[in-house]
């Protein structure tokens, strides 16, 4: 009997732990939701203190990046995550991707000098096929369509476990 009510305090306890980190992690998410609230709020021209940013990487320049090849990498996998998402949005329609995700820029935003997160743009190499003869068993037929890129941004928190994009991905020339 006594071994049983052991293993329902420790069941018990084990649940509620697990419940915490639930709560922990739901408040962490809405915090940084609200901190890139109020970063966007403060930083619509011009970034207002306490707010900061500052350019960390941009594939037209990768020799300047200031980012750890972890950070980068982690970046990566969150841009490629968020690019799966175009399946069911904008290639719905008429457009056609080369499905290779590449990382455009890192923004580096601040709160008082801490980190509060990254904002990231990247893309994939595209083609506009709504007015172009395309048939998706010749990809050589992409050279009659417009190419492009899509492209999107999507802010990330610093253990990049949160992310959301704020505006829709869209194609341009």
């Amino acid at each position: 009997m006594k071994s049983l009510f052991f293993a329902l305090v420790i069941l018990s306890v084990t649940m509620s732990v697990g419940n915490a980190q639930t709560d922990s992690e739901e408040r962490t998410e809405k915090e940084f939701y609200s901190l890139i609230e109020n970063y966007l709020h403060s930083c619509s021209g011009h970034c207002q203190a306490p707010f900061q940013s500052k350019m960390a990487f941009n594939i037209r320049q990768p020799e300047r990046s200031i980012l750890s090849e972890e950070v980068k990498s982690n970046l990566k996998r969150v841009a490629s995550s968020q690019a799966q998402i175009w399946g069911d949005t904008i290639l719905e329609g008429d457009y056609y991707s080369a499905g290779h995700t590449q990382l455009d820029s890192v923004l580096v935003l601040f709160k008082n000098e801490i980190l509060i997160g990254y904002k990231i743009t990247y893309s994939e190499r595209a083609w506009f096929i709504g007015d172009c003869d395309f048939d998706s068993n010749d990809e050589e037929t992409l050279k009659n369509c417009n190419e492009g890129h899509i492209h999107e941004s999507t802010f990330v928190s610093p253990d990049f476990n949160t992310f959301f994009s704020e505006d829709f991905a869209d194609f341009a020339n």
